[in-house]
């Protein structure tokens, strides 16, 4: 009798952790396709469309988030020739001193996204022009790169890296967004962040940022 209850007592409780375990395991595989179905997933796009005249191009370089969830863009870095730049005035004058262009470079818009969340299909603007000169700028060779540090609403986190070269475009899945040692600004600081056109000496710029 004895034994009878002692072998029910430990299929009982053999049932219970049976139970137990499944019920973890429903949960984790309810939660993995909840994440599945929170995740953003950022990407960057050129736009180009040519003006009414030879010297107007219009080129807008934003990022847009292609996912099924709602990203929150945490850190940026901007780089150029593996060195991290502050601005993007700057970025274009790194382009603009390796190949000898000298003069102004003209941006219609510029901006940092770092601290914004962008919805299911929204993008946001990086940078636009509506030079042709500057235009060319963009596209004279392969050394910018740049990193989006973007989380989602259940904060899991990723790096879209954009890098040098012919290397591929990745995203990586990261435990925490990092804080990259140059504080990236659309901007220098000590220039006003218009909406409208703003006129910039490539290499004033350079001088002027911190």
């Amino acid at each position: 009798m004895v034994g009878r209850l002692r072998i029910e007592a430990l299929a009982s409780g053999f049932v219970a952790m049976l139970a137990l375990i499944l019920s973890a395991y429903t949960v984790y595989i309810q939660r993995q396709q909840l994440k599945v179905q929170a995740w953003p997933r950022l990407a960057v796009e050129t736009d180009t469309q040519h003006g009414s005249s030879p010297d107007e191009l219009h080129v807008t370089l934003t990022l847009k988030n292609r996912g099924v969830a709602p990203a929150e863009i945490r850190s940026v870095r901007v780089g150029y020739a593996g060195d991290d730049v502050s601005n993007w005035p700057d970025w274009l004058a790194h382009i603009a001193r390796k190949h000898g262009v000298a003069g102004a470079v003209h941006l219609t818009k510029a901006g940092n996204p770092a601290g914004e969340i962008l919805g299911v299909g929204e993008e946001y603007v990086l940078m636009a022009t509506d030079s042709a000169r500057t235009a060319a700028l963009l596209t004279l060779d392969d050394d910018p790169n740049m990193s989006f540090c973007y989380c989602s609403v259940l904060d899991d986190c990723w790096v879209l890296d954009l890098p040098r070269g012919s290397a591929p475009v990745t995203t990586t899945p990261v435990a925490r967004c990092p804080t990259y040692p140059t504080g990236f600004t659309a901007w220098p600081r000590d220039e006003s962040r218009k909406l409208g056109e703003a006129i910039l000496d490539a290499g004033a710029a350079t001088d002027a940022a911190p």
